[in-house]
């Protein structure tokens, strides 16, 4: 599946229609633990290895401007240490990167799945607080039309679109200042100002 989501900072005015006319879905805490070669070749390309919650998945890029983010998802470690070029996911050539702590909250509206979530980082004062509005779609020719489902959505409950940072973005912004001048440089990833 293709995933085609829109990251926005959350009003508390849609929240609180999201607790009143939303479907409620789950509420779930995750670990990432974000990994990469020494290089940070996969993230300077946007490409996002994590072990969530123990489970291995990998975010490719499938399209990325300043609408929505599009990507495939991979969760079988064999595709996943096929496509990143490595034996096994143990092996010594990743590192860990982060380990980021959410605490979301998934509903449904109108059919697009809407989460909040609310990131802390360990041994850290960091907290981050965003949305994402989400669309799955089961091939490439489907995301323009997914993405402008959602860009409607927004601007039906006064969502400001704009660029939004993702979790580990902002984390590296306050914690990690190397790994976030280098992402400005490399022009892959969205980043605010």
């Amino acid at each position: 599946m293709i995933e085609v989501e829109k990251k926005c900072i959350p009003t508390e005015s849609f929240v609180k229609y999201l607790d009143t006319e939303a479907r409620f879905l789950d509420e779930v805490i995750l670990e990432d633990e974000l990994f990469d070669f020494r290089n940070l070749s996969l993230i300077k390309n946007d490409v996002w290895l994590r072990r969530r919650n123990k489970r291995w998945e990998l975010k490719i890029p499938v399209k990325n401007d300043k609408a929505c983010d599009v990507y495939e998802e991979l969760e079988d470690e064999n595709l996943i240490s096929t496509h990143i070029g490595v034996k096994n996911l143990t092996d010594d050539a990743l590192f860990k990167i982060s380990c980021l702590i959410t605490h979301r909250k998934e509903y449904e509206l109108e059919k697009f799945k809407i989460v909040i979530d609310e990131v802390t980082a360990p041994n850290t004062d960091f907290f981050y607080r965003l949305m994402e509005v989400e669309i799955l779609v089961e091939s490439q020719e489907k995301y323009q039309e997914a993405e402008q489902k959602i860009l409607d959505f927004m601007h039906k409950f006064n969502i400001k679109s704009e660029i939004v940072n993702s979790k580990f973005v902002e984390y590296s912004k306050q914690f990690e200042k190397e790994i976030y001048e280098m992402l400005k440089k490399a022009r892959r990833v969205k980043i605010t100002a």
